[in-house]
């Protein structure tokens, strides 16, 4: 894949499900997505200690926060990203009466993550790391092997397209629109 794929994998779905190719029915759902986001904020800050006045000040700051807006409305995969981010944060910090399903939520939505905004990845190998030596070692490989059971299918893929080692996309992290 030239892009990541998961975005356009995204916004297919959309379409096919509103019956058109209809840029607003993906702009809807992104907003839609930026107030889970805002409601994930306000969990994952109970969830680490926050009193309600201050969780709730920390989702109100997240709704109201200029660039999320804007990228809520724009075509861009950075909506969908920062609910999976949080989503699997949430997972990760949760208390369970078993460690293993939070750990598999976070791997999960690392490696669809992934898939969406490569970029991630140092921060999701920073995360697994410090899970791994601060708190559950199996937990760590859990999530790290689910995140990288995701991708291989696309990494296989491009590697059929083109016998290079291109996990999820070729791009560079370019645009249409740059200059090279």
């Amino acid at each position: 894949y030239y892009h990541p794929p998961l975005y356009p994998w995204f916004i297919r779905g959309i379409y096919a499900l509103s019956g058109a190719a209809n840029p607003d029915a993906v702009r809807v759902v992104q907003v839609v997505l930026g107030a889970l986001s805002s409601a994930m904020v306000v969990l994952l800050s109970s969830l680490l200690g926050a009193t309600p006045k201050r969780a709730g000040v920390a989702g109100l700051a997240m709704a109201l926060l200029g660039s999320a807006v804007y990228f809520d409305v724009d075509l861009l995969p950075a909506s969908l990203a920062t609910l999976m981010v949080l989503t699997g944060l949430v997972g990760l910090v949760a208390p369970a009466k078993r460690w293993w399903p939070g750990y598999a939520a976070f791997g999960l939505l690392s490696g669809l993550c992934l898939l969406l905004l490569p970029s991630v990845g140092l921060a999701i190998a920073a995360v697994l790391g410090w899970a791994a030596l601060r708190h559950n070692l199996r937990g760590a490989l859990l999530a790290g092997g689910l995140a990288a059971a995701i991708v291989a299918p696309v990494a296989v893929r491009n590697y059929q397209q083109q016998p290079d080692l291109v996990p999820i996309s070729y791009n560079g992290g370019s645009t249409s629109g740059s200059a090279t």
